[in-house]
């Protein structure tokens, strides 16, 4: 290795500190915002909306960040690599699209606390499914994040391979079904017609992006791709 392959690999090891910070400021920005839509600023109760199901929301959702962020530090070294991590390669617009509805999401928490509009729904029992469903998508998504962490951080060393063990397994798309599945936890947890609205509008972008993504992995990978795609369901194994 000459003197400008070593500084070139030199850079490549370098963190992006401003993606890594922008990145951080905004998942913890998120969680913050989430919070404050569920406290009554005005009003004699200010915590009604910060009850057991909605705390515990938001400490598995920390949780999953956290861990999303850790089993992801290696692609803060790479431009590349972040943009498939964020699923950015196969659309562009992507990233956009998700952090517009991210922005939507917060009115499930204002109604919660605010303006109840299935209160019928807030039921202990249905809210506490709501919560099983979410922890579980979380702890999915959680093992789907550390099989592609391992992936991503030899990629440059095995670009004409992909992930399929773990949850690959049994989905080609487990990160996006653990997603969809935690939008309908989430919707019941809030008792919120908002939620069921956006749980919805989730699934539309989830299912472009499948889309998108899987073009982009034929085009990359060619036939080996679509033999796995032809032997392993989407989203839900033995259906979709």
């Amino acid at each position: 290795m000459n003197a400008v392959e070593q500084l070139e690999a030199i850079q490549q090891q370098r963190i992006d500190w401003k993606a890594l910070v922008t990145t951080l400021a905004f998942a913890f920005g998120y969680l913050a915002l989430s919070a404050l839509c569920l406290v009554r600023w005005h009003g004699g109760d200010h915590w009604l909306g910060l009850d057991f199901f909605s705390g515990s929301y938001l400490l598995f959702k920390s949780l999953g960040s956290v861990q999303s962020l850790y089993s992801g530090r290696q692609v803060f070294h790479s431009e590349t690599l972040r943009k498939e991590w964020w699923g950015a390669t196969s659309n562009a617009n992507i990233v956009r699209l998700t952090q517009l509805l991210m922005m939507a999401d917060l009115i499930i928490f204002l109604d919660y606390s605010h303006w109840r509009t299935l209160h019928s729904l807030a039921r202990p029992m249905i809210q506490a499914a709501g919560l099983a469903i979410y922890v579980l998508a979380k702890l999915w998504q959680m093992w789907t994040d550390v099989r592609l962490a391992g992936y991503f951080s030899h990629a440059g060393s095995r670009p004409h391979e992909f992930v399929k063990d773990g949850p690959f397994r049994f989905v080609r798309h487990p990160r996006y079904a653990s997603l969809i599945a935690g939008k309908i936890g989430c919707a019941l947890i809030f008792a919120s017609a908002w939620g069921w609205f956006m749980a919805l509008a989730w699934i539309i972008l989830y299912k472009r992006k499948v889309v998108c993504e899987e073009e982009h992995m034929r085009q990359l990978l060619g036939a080996s791709y679509c033999d796995y795609s032809q032997k392993t369901a989407r989203l839900l194994p033995g259906v979709y």
